[in-house]
């Protein structure tokens, strides 16, 4: 018997004693007609009370069954909900973990991300500075190269004793110009070149010609040790670019390296943050599908409770009151 033919079989149980009633009324008429009929009566009476505690007895069956149903199916929905809501928190504290992991990844991206522009930015001012610093090596280098070309192009004129006073004239005032000359070098200089202006020094006679020879001595002596120095001066500016360029190598290649390891690292993040995001979004569709779940859960425990309260008086009517108490208690809940 089906559970949905539990109403049916009340009906019928109804409709049976209302026949019996109509049967009795009848049978007390015969009774006063003739009393023949009566064990006739009595006997159609008898079957038909156990056709009724036979439909009776049935219906308490199938209401059995049924009652049983229902509790079954309350205790599958209460451990469905219970697991759905052991679901729920589990997949909240996960959720709320992988947030915190975004959050943390967060903030190291962000760290990375001002430390790539602040390396960027030293970057860029190492460059320029020794692109700068090279410039004026540069500048320095040429200066002293050719300061120390007029000083060799000098000391050749005057060692070679030429009468060529122009050309010994011309290499001296190269001399004089040389950025970094001394005062005193400028001074030597400017004083033989107007004693060589006064005279030809080839017509000097003794003691003048002796006084010449030995200014031009000096001179010379004076532009060797001017040589030497700017060439010391060279060399060092030489090594020291070339130290400077070296230390300024080492160090942009530092900062490259620290750069791209940074933007390396950005990237990383970036995957990671994604990752968590994606894991995020599956979490809570897997959430709300259970808390769905929940929900229903508590509709369709409800109509069950509900069709118990209903059907269980139409067959414990004696019990009614107290079915009618625990349906509404469990109503409430």
């Amino acid at each position: 018997m089906k559970f949905n033919e539990v109403p049916v079989m009340a009906a019928v149980m109804s409709a049976s004693l209302m026949l019996l009633a109509v049967w009795s009324a009848r049978a007390s008429a015969a009774v006063k007609g003739s009393d023949a009929s009566l064990p006739k009566v009595i006997t159609m009476l008898r079957n038909m009370h156990v056709d009724g505690d036979r439909m009776i007895q049935e219906e308490k069956v199938a209401f059995a069954k049924f009652d049983t149903y229902c509790n079954e199916e309350t205790s599958d929905l209460n451990a469905a909900m219970a697991q759905a809501n052991t679901n729920i928190e589990a997949l909240a504290a996960h959720i709320a973990a992988q947030n915190e992991k975004i959050q943390g990844t967060g903030d190291e991206m962000a760290a990375l991300q001002g430390e790539v522009a602040s390396d960027s930015a030293t970057l860029q001012s190492e460059r320029e500075m020794r692109a700068k610093e090279h410039a004026d090596f540069v500048a320095k280098e040429t200066d002293l190269r050719e300061s120390v070309s007029a000083l060799q192009r000098a000391i050749r004129v005057l060692s070679e004793k030429t009468d060529d006073i122009p050309a010994t004239a011309s290499a001296l005032l190269q001399v004089s110009g040389t950025p970094g000359l001394p005062a005193a070098a400028k001074s030597l200089i400017a004083s033989f070149l107007t004693m060589s202006n006064e005279q030809d020094p080839l017509a000097y006679e003794a003691p003048e010609a002796n006084a010449y020879e030995f200014h031009s001595s000096g001179i010379i002596d004076m532009l060797e040790k001017l040589q030497k120095k700017f060439d010391a001066e060279l060399h060092d500016a030489q090594v020291a670019e070339s130290n400077a360029a070296h230390a300024s190598s080492m160090k942009v290649q530092d900062l490259t390296d620290s750069v791209a390891n940074g933007q390396a690292g950005i990237s990383r993040s970036k995957e990671i943050i994604s990752s968590l995001e994606q894991d995020v979004a599956t979490s809570t569709v897997d959430r709300d599908a259970n808390s769905k779940k929940t929900r229903h859960g508590h509709e369709h425990l409800g109509c069950v409770r509900h069709r118990v309260f209903r059907e269980a008086p139409v067959v414990q009517r004696e019990a009614g009151p107290e079915v009618e108490r625990t349906g509404g208690s469990e109503e409430s809940d």
